[in-house]
C-alpha cells in the first residue's frame, strides 16, 4: 500500500471515529433540553442531524486534497462530491450566520420606528453567540422598541435563564408574542418556564393582552397553533388609537374579526430554504394561504411578514439569511407595494 493510500484509509478510518464521537455527544447532550426521557425518536434524530453536519468539514477538506492530489477518476468523483457539500456547508454554517437589517416605511399617523424579529429558536439549533449577535445588532439601531413574533424557542436549554442571558444587555424597549413552539405545538411545555424568564429580562410578553402606547394599541395575540389566541381583543380598544396586532402565525389576518391598522408576524421563515416549487409546497402546509414574507392585503387590512432569524426541521438556511426588519411608521413615508390578497386554500386547521 502507497503513502497515499494509507492517508485516504487514515481520513476514513478518523471519519468512522468522528461519526460515533459526534452520535454520542448528540444523544447525551439531549438531557440537557427541555424535555429529558420524555424526547422523542424525532428529536434525537434532528440532535444527530445537527452534530453529524459538522463531518462536512473533514470531507470538506478531503475533497479538496483529492482534488489537488489525484488524478482521473478519484478527481472527478472529488469534484462531483465537493459540489454538494460545498453547497450544504454554506447553508449549515454561513448563511445561518449572517443577519441583515432591512427598512421598511407605512403611512401614519404617528412618527415610530421598530426593529422586528421573530422566530429566535433558542435551543437544539442554535448557539450563544447568536442571541449574543442580535442583541448586539439591535443595539446599534435607531428604533423606539424592539418587536418580537414569537417562536422564542425549539427544545430550548433546562436553564432557559442563562440561556436568555444576553436579553439584559437590551437597550431598547422589548415586547413579545408566543408562537406554537413556545406552546407546545409542538414542543416541551416552556409556556410558563418563558414566561418568567422573559419578565426577568424586563420584556413585555403580550399574551392576549393590549398595551396602549401614545399613539396606537399594540395587541399582543397567544399561538394560532395552539388555538389560544383571542382574537375579538381587536374589538376591546375604544380608544380611538390605530390598532398594531402583533402575532406569530399569518393566519390571524384571515380571523380577525375587524379590520386593524397594520399586523406583523413571522412563522414562515421566508421558507428558510428557497427552492423552486419546494418550498412553496412547505409554506402552503405552515398557512392557510401559503404566505412567504413582506407586505400583504389581507381582509382585516395591511399585513407585514419576516422571516425571521432562527431555524427548525434543518439546521440549515439557503438563499433565506437572517433579518432584523425596521418599519418607521411616518406621516410622509412612502406606502409599500402590498401583494396580492390572500386567499385561504383550506379551513385554519392549527398543527
Amino acid at each position: 500500500m502507497n503513502k497515499s493510500n494509507t492517508i485516504i484509509w487514515m481520513c476514513l478510518l478518523s471519519l468512522v471515529v468522528l461519526t460515533g464521537a459526534l452520535a454520542y455527544h448528540a444523544i447525551t447532550s439531549m438531557q440537557s433540553l427541555w424535555g429529558g426521557p420524555e424526547h422523542l425518536p424525532k428529536d434525537y434524530f434532528l440532535s444527530l442531524i445537527y452534530w453529524w453536519s459538522w463531518l462536512l468539514v473533514p470531507l470538506m477538506a478531503f475533497a479538496i486534497w483529492v482534488l489537488f492530489t489525484k488524478t482521473g477518476w478519484q478527481r472527478v468523483l472529488a469534484s462531483l462530491a465537493f459540489v454538494p457539500i460545498f453547497l450544504l456547508s454554506y447553508g449549515r454554517f454561513i448563511e445561518p450566520n449572517l443577519l441583515f437589517v432591512e427598512r421598511h416605511q407605512i403611512p401614519a399617523p404617528f412618527a415610530f420606528k421598530v426593529a422586528l424579529f421573530s422566530d429566535l429558536h433558542v435551543g437544539l439549533f442554535s448557539t450563544r453567540w447568536q442571541l449574543n449577535r442580535l442583541v448586539d445588532e439591535l443595539n446599534t439601531l435607531d428604533v423606539d422598541e424592539v418587536w418580537v413574533a414569537g417562536d422564542w424557542t425549539y427544545l430550548p436549554p433546562l436553564d432557559m435563564h442563562s440561556a436568555f442571558a444576553p436579553l439584559k444587555k437590551l437597550k431598547h424597549p422589548m415586547y413579545s408574542v408566543p408562537g406554537n413552539h413556545d406552546a407546545e405545538r409542538p414542543g416541551p411545555p416552556v409556556q410558563k418556564a418563558l414566561r418568567r424568564v422573559l419578565n426577568d429580562f424586563g420584556v413585555h410578553h403580550l399574551e392576549n393582552r393590549v398595551s396602549e402606547h401614545d399613539d396606537f394599541n399594540l395587541i399582543g395575540l397567544s399561538s394560532a397553533w395552539a388555538f389560544q389566541a383571542n382574537y375579538k381583543l381587536v374589538e376591546s380598544t375604544d380608544n380611538g388609537k390605530p390598532d398594531i396586532v402583533l402575532a406569530h402565525n399569518p393566519d390571524v389576518a384571515n380571523l380577525l374579526p375587524e379590520q386593524v391598522f397594520l399586523t406583523v408576524t413571522g412563522h414562515t421563515h421566508g421558507g428558510q430554504v428557497d427552492l423552486p416549487w419546494i418550498t412553496q409546497r412547505v409554506l402552503n402546509k405552515m398557512t392557510m394561504a401559503g404566505v412567504e414574507e413582506g407586505w400583504y392585503k389581507t381582509p382585516s387590512g395591511t399585513l407585514f411578514v419576516t422571516r425571521g432569524v432562527g431555524m427548525v426541521g434543518l439546521p440549515v438556511r439557503f438563499f433565506n439569511t437572517p433579518v432584523v426588519d425596521v418599519i418607521e411608521f411616518s406621516p410622509n413615508a412612502q406606502p409599500p407595494i402590498l401583494q396580492d390578497a390572500l386567499v385561504p386554500k383550506g379551513p385554519f386547521r392549527g398543527w
